[in-house]
């Protein structure tokens, strides 16, 4: 049985083990899991692992990722403009990254650009400053 399997069954099985078996539903589960897979590993084990994989390819992406471009620009954008903010776009080229910015009580977001490493260029407001 494959891992996907493996973990699915596994969770089935703990879900009718608790609706009532009178018995011990997480020990009767993984017993179950482990007879069917011939493994000698815990069912629960298995969806921790799986869980446990995902957050860590976010975390490795430089721009959307913990500490990547588009928080650094959000960070300078609203302490330039002293107001809250949140993103309107990410555009990914090979010249560099363009994160539009929405900005509370702005009328046209304001504009980073930057770099996958984290640097930022240039912060703009990309609507009309009142000229004629």
């Amino acid at each position: 049985m494959t891992k996907k399997k493996l973990v699915i069954a596994s969770a089935f099985a703990l879900g009718l083990a608790a609706c009532g078996s009178g018995t011990d539903g997480v020990d009767e589960a993984a017993e179950m899991a482990t007879a069917d897979s011939g493994s000698t590993e815990a069912a629960p084990a298995d969806v921790a692992e799986t869980q446990e994989a995902a957050p860590a390819q976010v975390a490795s992406d430089p721009i959307r990722g913990p500490g990547g471009l588009e928080e650094k620009c959000l960070e300078r954008v609203a302490s330039t403009t002293g107001a809250g903010v949140s993103t309107n776009s990410i555009d990914e080229a090979e010249s560099g990254v363009v994160i539009l910015v929405n900005v509370d009580g702005a009328t046209a977001p304001w504009r980073c650009f930057g770099y996958t490493d984290g640097t930022i260029e240039e912060v703009m407001f990309t609507g009309d400053e009142g000229s004629l």
